[in-house]
């Protein structure tokens, strides 16, 4: 494909997804409607979120259903929820908790310390417990525990066999899910109905594959929601979703992938209001480090400085992202700022060394979401000697090839499990890191290795901070993966609402609220 037709190519993508959000001079429904509080907001998602009783978490943390120990704010930072206060002592073996007090679960449950240690005791019955969201496993989490005191009605202390000095960054969000213990079957830890929280809404329906009914959480401890009733519906096809938001049949769109960002471009044009913030999402290339040419570093670094990740970005996702060539996501506080500008002379001289000026046939597996990526890079990566045959398949087939390591190259997308930038580092670089075990990367490096090591035996703020920039800026010369640029949450809601705004993850579901 030359560089003319792929411009071609993507005005084409451009119309397709123009056309699928309706003509674009037809502004949308106006019906006029007085709506009262007791009238539910409909919101739709791609996907059920309600996982049912064998997922860990049975919901979305961003429903606002459960709350966490500790939670994060939309600038990375870790901030209490549940756990007002922590410390630890000296050697990092053991962290003391305060808890919020006068907080009840929406069964009436009243949430103190003995609650947090019978949730303590479900994830060691069911961990690991994978789910759609992330897996919950209390010894990846909290790495060698050893137990956990209830000291008072509002404080406990956990143990650890050796330091865990980053606690409070691993233990955030989906590490520290409290439910209540109502809701789980004492011997198994398993939901024995939906799941029970301390949040802003409640679970009062749910229909699989159709539809989650919240109610506000009228005894909430903190800030109330603004709007009575929420309905979270499953409708898995991007045009219908797009089409019911037109004609007023829902009010606005949610979840990861809910709406493709050239949409929400067009649908602003017509006065629907488009949010975007960063989330904890990278795009990435992945390339199989134990294979020739990958094997040579050169070659990655070749493959680094010639994608065009500015055009991927501004074209095919409308700009909603944050360049990076750093496997640690923008949107971590720890991130270190690696990027360099495109330069394809460097990179056909580097793949020159490694190729020896010959031209090389080589696969790339994507999924059909990624189609208009691949063939992005396949055009910036052919300048280089690299003639790249597209493969789609769906996903199990992919991660199956990944796994076995019968694949060259392929576009993925990851989160981070929490705030401890150590996780996704380690992940991705470490010798039995699970990125790097279960997506066959075979990357194998002494020096970041060496550091990964020394990493895990330092405790010192300071002295952690300087060695995550260090580990970042030989990550960004060693590739691992190649990382194409961190993701935007964006969400698109139409006017008859207000409030209705991205978060790092998810949306303001407690501030939205119909428009007066």
């Amino acid at each position: 494909m030359t560089r003319r037709s792929l411009a071609v190519f993507l005005s084409l993508i451009v119309l397709l997804v123009f056309t699928a959000c309706g003509d674009s001079n037809k502004t949308m429904k106006q019906d006029a409607m007085v709506h009262s509080e007791n009238d539910p907001i409909v919101i739709a998602s791609a996907r059920d979120v309600g996982r049912g009783n064998k997922d860990p978490y049975w919901t979305n943390l961003n429903l606002y259903v459960w709350e966490p120990l500790i939670g994060e704010n939309d600038a990375g930072e870790i901030i209490p929820v549940l756990a007002v206060s922590w410390k630890r002592s000296d050697d990092a073996k053991k962290w003391t908790f305060e808890l919020r007090k006068g907080v009840k679960f929406t069964d009436g449950t009243l949430f103190t310390s003995d609650v947090v240690v019978k949730n303590f005791e479900r994830w060691k019955k069911i961990s690991p417990a994978s789910s759609t969201f992330f897996t919950l496993d209390i010894n990846k989490t909290y790495p060698d525990f050893l137990q956990i005191n209830a000291l008072s009605d509002y404080s406990f202390e956990l143990i650890f066999d050796k330091p865990i000095p980053m606690l409070p960054y691993a233990m955030l969000n989906w590490g520290s899910p409290m439910v209540s213990p109502l809701c789980f079957d004492e011997d198994s830890g398993i939901f024995n109905k939906p799941v029970v929280g301390t949040g802003q809404f409640k679970i009062v329906e749910h229909q699989p594959n159709a539809f989650t009914m919240l109610e506000r959480n009228d005894d909430y401890w903190g800030v109330k929601a603004k709007t009575k009733y929420i309905k979270i519906r499953m409708i898995p096809e991007h045009d219908t979703r797009i089409a019911a938001l037109r004609s007023g049949e829902i009010q606005g769109v949610y979840d990861n992938k809910a709406i493709q960002p050239l949409a929400c471009k067009e649908l602003e044009k017509q006065g629907f209001h488009i949010s975007s913030k960063l989330s904890a999402n990278i795009h990435y290339l992945q390339v199989n480090n134990g294979k020739f040419p990958f094997n040579d570093v050169r070659m990655k670094q070749a493959i680094s400085l010639a994608v065009d990740r500015e055009t991927l970005l501004n074209q095919v996702y409308g700009g909603y992202g944050k360049l990076s060539n750093n496997v640690l996501s923008p949107f971590s506080q720890f991130h270190y700022d690696t990027m360099v500008p495109r330069d394809i002379k460097r990179a056909k001289e580097l793949a020159a060394e490694v190729l020896k000026g010959k031209t090389i046939d080589i696969s790339l597996i994507t999924v059909e979401q990624y189609s208009v990526d691949a063939q992005l890079i396949a055009e910036n990566l052919k300048e280089i000697g690299l003639n790249i045959h597209i493969e789609i398949m769906d996903y199990p087939s992919q991660k199956e090839r990944r796994k076995s390591g019968q694949y060259d190259m392929v576009i993925s997308f990851r989160g981070m499990d929490n705030a401890n930038p150590e996780t996704m580092l380690y992940s991705f670089m470490g010798k039995d890191g699970k990125d790097n075990l279960n997506y066959g990367l075979n990357f194998s490096d002494d020096e970041i290795s060496e550091l990964l090591d020394i990493l895990n035996k330092t405790y010192e703020e300071e002295n952690r901070n300087e060695l995550y920039k260090k580990i970042q800026i030989l990550s960004s010369e060693k590739l691992p993966i190649i990382t194409l640029f961190g993701v935007d949450t964006t969400v698109a809601s139409s006017p008859e609402i207000e409030g209705y705004e991205a978060k790092w993850t998810g949306v303001t579901l407690f501030d939205t609220h119909w428009k007066k």
